[in-house]
């Protein structure tokens, strides 16, 4: 992950970690704010590098239909 690291994260977010990702997360919200850039149309839903929309359902999956869990 090149822009959402320890070095380098942009908007603020560190990925690279559970506890990081958690920021942009809120467990069971359809309206978290890494769905809302990961859905067709949000600002990183062009940055999947294959199977956008597959990546976009998993993630959203994950946040609202498994409460995030780690």
């Amino acid at each position: 992950m090149v822009c959402h690291n320890p070095s380098h994260a942009n908007a603020g977010y560190d990925l690279s970690s559970y506890a990081g990702v958690m920021k942009a997360v809120t467990p069971g919200s359809a309206n978290s704010i890494l769905i809302l850039v990961t859905q067709p149309g949000g600002l990183m839903y062009g940055q999947f590098i294959s199977n956008a929309q597959q990546n976009a359902t998993t993630i959203y999956d994950w946040i609202v239909n498994n409460n995030a869990a780690q």
